[in-house]
């Protein structure tokens, strides 16, 4: 019963940040769409839309989806050689992965956690002509699906299969 909860609201999470994502790259490719438009029509494209989507949307729409593709099984495997192994074999070699997966992606969530720490304290930013950009934001949302990717990764080693089909 417990676990079902926890399963259900971790599951909310990853759909937010699912959702999220998704609307990250819409406002992306509008935000390019205008700025090609107006540089070629007017000769007056948005300023800052580079660094707005290298810095921000890009990377942070990417790394949102990860844990939800991850609970909908939507990553891609490589199976050539585990399809002939037997199934018990195959079943401790996925949640090997998924652990070892797991721990890489913890370390990869406190790496990001550190450098968020260090440009949140440095108010670090890009300075463009009209304004500045601060850049940290993007770190700490960088650390959190990384985060939440690591315990997808969990969540899919307890269960004992690659995620979830309901989602």
């Amino acid at each position: 019963m417990m676990k079902t909860a926890i399963s259900r609201s971790f599951g909310f999470i990853v759909k937010v940040q699912a959702v999220l994502s998704a609307t990250l790259v819409l406002c992306l490719m509008v935000l390019v769409g205008l700025d090609v438009s107006l540089k070629y029509l007017y000769s007056h494209p948005i300023e800052g839309t580079l660094e707005l989507t290298s810095e921000y949307l890009m990377p942070v729409s990417v790394l949102l989806g990860f844990a939800y593709a991850e609970r909908r099984r939507g990553h891609i495997n490589v199976d050539l050689l585990f399809r002939f192994f037997p199934a018990k074999a195959q079943q401790v070699l996925d949640r090997i992965i998924h652990l070892v997966t797991a721990a890489f992606l913890a370390v990869m969530a406190y790496s990001f956690y550190l450098r968020a720490l260090y440009y949140t304290g440095t108010n670090a930013y890009i300075d463009l002509i009209s304004y500045d950009l601060v850049t940290w934001p993007a770190r700490w949302l960088a650390t959190f699906s990384l985060a939440t990717f690591a315990l997808q990764m969990l969540c899919s080693f307890a269960t004992g299969r690659a995620g979830n089909e309901n989602g």
